[in-house]
């Protein structure tokens, strides 16, 4: 019962009080397609990366997340091509998606700008009807309070991205109008509208001496309704094979990333999430883990490996 009351919570908070919706990643500097649709064809060969992400571990209804994406460059490299399938779980609700990614790539005298387009299908379901308020002294619930939804949606999103050798600049959407779930004529618990978030992406490659190289980064995202959140991260990579690094996010979690290129067409990442906050005693922390594969490389474009 007390399991179930908390994640009765997390709902509140999650989608009453407006706050954060998309899914979160802390290697997202390692995923960067999940969140910008220009990032589609930027590199020089397929690339291909599965993300799992177990958050706030052993606290009843937390977020679980698992993506995979894939894309390449077409058409002498002017087009590119993705494609983002995600699963995401919080408490007794269920989101599977799919997102497209079209891209064209404006190249410069030293720097290439991308535009990005996200076509995708969302499908929300849940199973609300397995909560019970019936403890004892509790408040009685309509029957119809708890309604069980399935809504499938087709959303569109944007972004840009920017990249020469060395950094980069991307600003993106996954959604660009907000969508309703539920409603108030169900009956259920649970009307709200998923809304537009904003990713602002930025970093640059410092190399220190031709073994040693550094990384700073930032994430910042903006959603109606909600405080601005960032995540700053800087990443250490040692003769091209091992990356290790840390992140602030918004002063909710320190987080620590190592990346291992196992060669030329694999690479594994894990981070770790360590709760500043309140919550910190509720849960033992996230945890992310990341397998990439990259094949049929070409010569001439950007500089391999990439960083980014």
């Amino acid at each position: 019962m007390k399991k179930k009351i908390i994640t009765v919570l997390i709902l509140f908070v999650c989608f009453n009080i407006k706050a954060q919706q998309d899914p979160q990643y802390t290697m997202y500097m390692f995923n960067m397609m999940s969140i910008n649709p220009a990032y589609a064809g930027t590199m020089d060969h397929t690339d291909a990366t599965l993300l799992g992400r177990k958050q706030w571990v052993n606290y009843p209804g937390a977020p679980q997340t698992i993506s995979f994406n894939i894309h390449s460059p077409i058409y002498y490299d002017k087009i590119g091509l993705g494609l983002s399938v995600i699963n995401d779980k919080l408490g007794v609700l269920n989101y599977n998606t799919i997102n497209f990614a079209f891209s064209y790539h404006a190249k410069f005298k030293k720097s290439i700008l991308s535009l990005g387009l996200q076509p995708s299908v969302s499908q929300l379901t849940s199973n609300l009807s397995s909560l019970k308020m019936d403890a004892p002294g509790s408040v009685p619930i309509a029957d119809n309070a708890f309604q069980n939804i399935t809504q499938i949606d087709l959303r569109v999103g944007g972004g840009l991205f920017w990249y020469n050798n060395n950094g980069y600049i991307g600003l993106s959407t996954p959604l660009l109008a907000k969508v309703k779930v539920g409603g108030s004529s169900s009956g259920s618990v649970l009307p709200y509208s998923s809304k537009p978030h904003l990713f602002l992406t930025g970093g640059y490659v410092f190399e220190i001496n031709p073994t040693l190289k550094l990384k700073p980064s930032t994430l910042i995202k903006y959603t109606s309704g909600t405080p601005l959140e960032f995540d700053i991260n800087c990443n250490v990579y040692f003769y091209d094979i091992i990356g290790v690094g840390a992140s602030l996010r918004s002063f909710d979690s320190m987080d620590g990333i190592i990346e291992y290129k196992i060669n030329k067409n694999f690479k594994i990442g894990y981070a770790y999430d360590y709760t500043l906050t309140n919550l910190k005693n509720y849960n033992s922390g996230s945890h992310e883990i990341m397998l990439n594969w990259q094949f049929g490389f070409k010569k001439g474009k950007i500089l391999t490996p990439r960083y980014f």
